[in-house]
């Protein structure tokens, strides 16, 4: 949020908080690897139009909501990770313990 106010502030430009507060908004959806529709980017330009404070209510709710998903979700070994090779998985798709799921390891 207050990366919002900050672009705004070096700004004149009418709109300036609309786009970072969409910015905002689609970074929260690409973070956790959700894919937008048509009717979905336009109700997200709706959800810019309001306060920053909204947006990153909403921001986190997408993150927590993404964290919650995964939490509660059976772990998924690919083969490469029972076989015990950590350091490749295809697609980075693995939740395996000692991967993490960590994408510096999965190219």
């Amino acid at each position: 949020m207050a990366e919002v106010y900050a672009r705004c502030r070096i700004s004149v430009r009418r709109g300036m908080m609309r786009e970072a507060n969409l910015a905002l908004l689609d970074d929260a959806c690409k973070q956790v690897g959700v894919s937008l529709g048509k009717y979905d980017c336009q109700i997200m330009a709706c959800l810019a139009g309001w306060e920053p404070e909204t947006c990153a209510v909403v921001a986190g709710l997408i993150s927590r909501a993404n964290v919650a998903g995964l939490a509660g979700a059976a772990p998924i070994l690919d083969e490469d990770c029972l076989a015990g090779r950590h350091a490749w998985c295809p697609g980075g798709l693995c939740q395996c313990p000692e991967c993490r799921h960590d994408l510096r390891r999965h190219p």
